[in-house]
């Protein structure tokens, strides 16, 4: 049996418990979690994106958030795990900013994915040499200055210039990516890596960037 994942409808009331590869072949609404990180390098700010492994069945080798997964049932937005599966560190939700629920809807090549997306927002509680990939769905860490990232994701350069870490390779690469390096999910008309790209801006300022969660629902309550 597959991942179980609760599904909600379109107004985020809970209607059942499926699994992971049934709700994407049925098009139900389910939560998951991205998490975007930010790292400064020679005191410049960067976002740390992950390069999906070659093996994973959806988007290989390119970038999504800095760790991003299904919320499993029995766990919440509180408790889900993906930073430490997917980079192999650990932060409390309650030292990351909430950015709100992004609504996430596509259905491309016979997959049918409606998110409820949590983000989050914080700073790299570590040095970048700690990251590790323990389930090895990620390939590589890609970091671009925020500054960067406006550009990319408003659309007013074709390339940027990025910062690729692997944790078998000292250093960091230079790599080039575009806007098809990315998931499709960056390249939604709601723009929506452009506002995390803008939040984190604000962020590193010294604003308060907070969106609250609504609150949980569940069908055991």
């Amino acid at each position: 049996m597959g991942e179980m994942i609760q599904i909600f409808d379109a107004n985020m009331h809970p209607i059942g418990v499926v699994e992971r590869d049934v709700a994407h072949t049925h098009g139900f609404f389910h939560q998951c979690t991205h998490f975007w990180l930010i790292h400064e390098v020679d005191g410049v700010a960067h976002l740390l994106f992950s390069r999906r492994s070659a093996d994973k069945p959806t988007y290989p080798n390119l970038l999504c958030p800095t760790a991003s997964g299904h919320i499993p049932d029995g766990e919440s937005w509180k408790t889900c795990l993906e930073l430490k599966e997917e980079i192999g560190i650990s932060m409390p939700a309650e030292s990351l900013v909430p950015l709100g629920v992004h609504v996430h809807i596509e259905n491309r090549n016979g997959l049918i994915n409606n998110e409820f997306v949590y983000s989050f927002m914080g700073m790299l509680p570590c040095p970048l040499e700690s990251i590790q990939f323990p389930d090895k769905e990620v390939e590589a860490i890609v970091l671009i200055s925020i500054a960067d990232c406006l550009e990319l994701f408003g659309r007013r350069t074709e390339q940027v210039q990025t910062l690729q870490y692997h944790p078998s390779r000292p250093g960091l690469a230079s790599v080039k990516a575009s806007l098809n390096d990315f998931v499709p999910d960056a390249r939604t008309p709601d723009a929506h890596y452009y506002k995390m790209a803008l939040y984190a801006q604000l962020y590193t300022r010294g604003n308060d960037v907070a969106i609250p969660f609504p609150l949980e629902k569940s069908i055991f309550k």
